[in-house]
């Protein structure tokens, strides 16, 4: 039996799967909402507090920062993860810990052509080569898999926390007014992440771009204001909203 699971953020999603042949077999997957618990191995207890049924063989978990000889500190959350310990707490044999988009990243691999989307279709399908996995979440995740001619190299990497490198001169408005409010660094993922797209909508409404009416502020304050301006502006609901979404969207490819 095989424990597995992806520790973000916000949320960890665990899963129990068992070997079929040359596949794998989920049993059982749950979600939990990290703010509810004051650790990861209070997830963990909850989630295997009824299976009695069977020993774990191996666990393996993706998690949001970066993996140290076996251990982690979550970038978002200040959670403490060790493989060693994590392994005494389930009774499995072994814990791997992996950076989440290194994670991601060998997932890839095992991709379906159903499970792919084509942003560029009238591109001719290329060469082999590297590939870029990125994700923004709540914060920004990035990976790389490296083509050496036979096979593909998942590579962790921290890039989501490099210097945001404006284009345009609204990119260069955004990063005058993000300055002072992290301290004078500001990385991609504090534009490409939910909390950075409310950063990008705070800009736009800030600086003029149009006036936020009463609906929309009580919105943004009565819930995850990055969804809400997403919802809104995929709806088109409103030009902040849109607005945000676009210029989101807009760094979002130039920094994949």
């Amino acid at each position: 039996m095989i424990l597995a699971g992806d520790v973000g953020g916000t949320k960890s999603v665990l899963a129990l799967f068992e070997a079929v042949g040359d596949g794998l077999r989920q049993i059982r997957e749950e979600t939990f909402r990290n703010a509810e618990f004051a650790s990861f191995e209070a997830i963990l207890s909850k989630f295997l507090h009824d299976e009695t049924a069977f020993a774990l063989s191996v666990g393996c978990f993706g998690v949001a920062g970066t993996v140290i000889d076996g251990r982690c500190r979550l970038t978002n959350i200040g959670w403490e993860m060790d493989e060693e310990l994590l392994a005494r707490t389930t009774g499995a044999s072994r814990v791997k810990l992996l950076n989440d988009l290194e994670a991601a990243a060998y997932g890839m691999l095992h991709l379906s052509g159903e499970e792919l989307a084509v942003l560029h279709g009238s591109l001719k399908p290329g060469r082999k080569g590297n590939v870029a996995v990125i994700a923004a979440g709540t914060g920004l995740g990035e990976a790389m898999l490296l083509w050496d001619g036979t096979r593909h190299h998942p590579v962790a990497s921290e890039g989501g926390h490099a210097d945001f490198a404006p284009r345009t001169d609204q990119e260069i408005a955004l990063l005058r007014y993000l300055l002072p409010k992290f301290g004078g660094h500001v990385s991609y993922e504090r534009i490409l992440s939910g909390p950075g797209l409310f950063n990008v909508y705070s800009f736009l409404r800030d600086t003029g771009y149009a006036a936020e009416p009463v609906w929309l502020k009580e919105m943004l304050t009565e819930g995850d204001p990055g969804a809400t301006v997403s919802e809104i502006g995929l709806a088109g609901g409103h030009p902040l909203c849109v607005a945000a979404l676009e210029l989101f969207s807009a760094i979002y490819g130039a920094e994949a």
